[in-house]
C-alpha cells in the first residue's frame, strides 16, 4: 500500500471526481494533484471546517477561503495557468466536486468521522503534504496561517488517550520535596569539608617539633670510652638524641667502672 497520502487521494478520489468527464481529463487530473495538498493544509489549520463542509451537499472552494476571498482567485488563476486552456469556471467546478469525497476518504483512513480523527490522518502525513504543496501556493497558505510548515498542537490518536500530563499541584509538591533534599546534601558536603579542615594536624608548634625530631634523628648516636692500664675509665664521650636517657646511661657507667680522677670523665 502506498504510504503517500497525496498519491492515495489521486488513486482513490480523482477517479470519482472525474467520473463521466470526457474533456480535459489529463488537465483536471493535474489540477486536482495541485489542489489536494492545499485543501489538506487548510483542513489541518481549521479542523472545525471538516463538519461544516461535510454537512453541505456541494461544498465550494470559496468556503475554504471565507476569511480571505481574494486568495481563492489567486489559487484558481495559478492552477488554471498550468491546465492548458481549461476554462477557469469549469476548473472551479471540478475542484468543488473533490472536496466532499476527499473528506470522506480521510474519514475512511481514520476509521472515524470526527474532525480530530481526520486531523490526525492529515497530521501524520504532513511530511508528504509539505512536499506536494506547489511552490507558488506556500506564501498564500502562510498568509492565512495554513502552511504545512507551521507547527500545530498534536492531535490525539483516535481511541487513544493523549500522554497524561503531570497535574500542577502534584508537580509543585514534587519540587517542594526535591529542593530541601538538594539543600541538605549541599550542607552535608560543607560540614564534611569543615570537619576535615579542623582535624588536620596543622598546628604550628606541632610542625616545629616534628621538624626538630626529624633533624635529631639524622644525627648518629655514639658511646666512646677510654681506659687506663688498670682498667679504669680515663674519658667517656656520649652522644644520644634523648638527653634524659643519656644522663641515665652516665650514672650506670659510673657505678660499674672506677674513675682515675675526681673529676668526671664524661663529656657530652
Amino acid at each position: 500500500m502506498n504510504t503517500d497520502l497525496i498519491e492515495r487521494l489521486k488513486n482513490n478520489v480523482t477517479p470519482r471526481v472525474l467520473q463521466g468527464e470526457t474533456e480535459y481529463m489529463a488537465e483536471n487530473d493535474q489540477a486536482l494533484g495541485q489542489f489536494y495538498p492545499i485543501l489538506l493544509s487548510i483542513l489541518r489549520a481549521n479542523p472545525d471546517r471538516v463538519d461544516s463542509l461535510t454537512n453541505q451537499l456541494n461544498p465550494k472552494v470559496s468556503e475554504l477561503f471565507a476569511e480571505k476571498s481574494e486568495l481563492k482567485q489567486q489559487v484558481l488563476e495559478h492552477i488554471s495557468s498550468q491546465s492548458n486552456g481549461v476554462p477557469q469556471d469549469q476548473l472551479e467546478q471540478t475542484l468543488n466536486r473533490s472536496i466532499k469525497p476527499t473528506i470522506e476518504y480521510l474519514k475512511t483512513e481514520a476509521e472515524a468521522s470526527t474532525p480530530d480523527a481526520v486531523n490526525y490522518v492529515i497530521e501524520t502525513n504532513n511530511e508528504s503534504i509539505q512536499k506536494a504543496v506547489p511552490t507558488w501556493a506556500s506564501p498564500l497558505l502562510l498568509s492565512m496561517g495554513a502552511s504545512p510548515l507551521v507547527n500545530h498542537n498534536p492531535t490525539p490518536v483516535p481511541g487513544i488517550d493523549p500522554k497524561p500530563t503531570e497535574p500542577p499541584i502534584q508537580k509543585a509538591k514534587r519540587n517542594a520535596f526535591i529542593v530541601p533534599v538538594i539543600a541538605f546534601i549541599a550542607v552535608a558536603v560543607l560540614i564534611m569539608f569543615f570537619f576535615r579542615g579542623c582535624t588536620r594536624d596543622d598546628d604550628p608548634d606541632d610542625i616545629r617539633d616534628m621538624q626538630k625530631s626529624k633533624a635529631a634523628v639524622t644525627q648518629p648516636a655514639f658511646l666512646k670510652l677510654s681506659t687506663g692500664n688498670e682498667g679504669q675509665i680515663t674519658s667517656c664521650q656520649v652522644q644520644l638524641n634523648d638527653p634524659q636517657y643519656m644522663q641515665i646511661l652516665q650514672n650506670e657507667i659510673k657505678q660499674i667502672y672506677p674513675f682515675s680522677r675526681k673529676t668526671s670523665p664524661f663529656r657530652a
